[in-house]
């Protein structure tokens, strides 16, 4: 919105009682404005947050963990590149599998980029995997799958000339590539775990 209000999304890491969050923070970010000629009637202005290249002012981001049993409140250290972007999955929210959540956390740039894991049991966040995209990150097509409770993950990388997918364990070990390298591979419309299969 034009005012900026901070959203936030949050989900109960598996079978334990503690809750994680992440808040953004768009406050300060200045307000972008456009005319929507197509309007019935006279034209109308629509305003909302929207950084721009150069702007100092740019969403901030905080992760909490909430203990249900101890009651505790613990920020969580995600901090790592100068105006980092974390995000989730649009639709889906935070991902969750076993008792672990995953976020992104990119360079303003676009050309770092790193899954994390939240730990609820040594209540920290850890970079399992770290990818460096030259020039920048493939946002098209770039996706990740988290697999068997986290015991694996599906990460779509151009590390070499074309983009493919790579099997990677739930440490964030480089297993494998999946799909050939000498074509540009696409979004994932289906996963068979137990067939191994994609």
């Amino acid at each position: 919105s034009a005012k900026g209000r901070s959203k936030a999304v949050g989900k109960w890491l598996g079978k334990t009682h503690k809750y994680v969050t992440l808040r953004e923070d768009k406050r300060d970010v200045p307000t972008m404005s456009l005319v929507n000629n197509m309007a019935d009637g006279r034209p109308t202005v629509v305003s909302y947050k929207f950084n721009t290249p150069g702007d100092t002012l740019v969403p901030r981001y905080t992760m909490s963990m909430i203990d249900a049993e101890t009651k505790e409140v613990k920020s969580l250290d995600i901090d790592a590149y100068p105006d980092q972007m974390i995000e989730t999955p649009r639709f889906r929210g935070m991902i969750t599998s076993g008792d672990y959540a995953y976020v992104l956390r990119k360079s303003r740039a676009q050309d770092e980029i790193d899954l994390l894991r939240v730990n609820p049991y040594k209540q920290t966040v850890e970079a399992i995997i770290h990818q460096k995209c030259t020039p920048h990150l493939n946002e098209q097509l770039f996706a990740y799958h988290v697999l068997n409770e986290g015991k694996g993950i599906l990460w779509w990388a151009e590390n070499g000339d074309k983009g493919q997918w790579w099997l990677y364990s739930g440490e964030g070990k480089l297993r494998n590539a999946i799909t050939p390298s000498n074509m540009v591979a696409g979004q994932i419309e289906r996963i068979d775990t137990l067939a191994r299969s994609v």
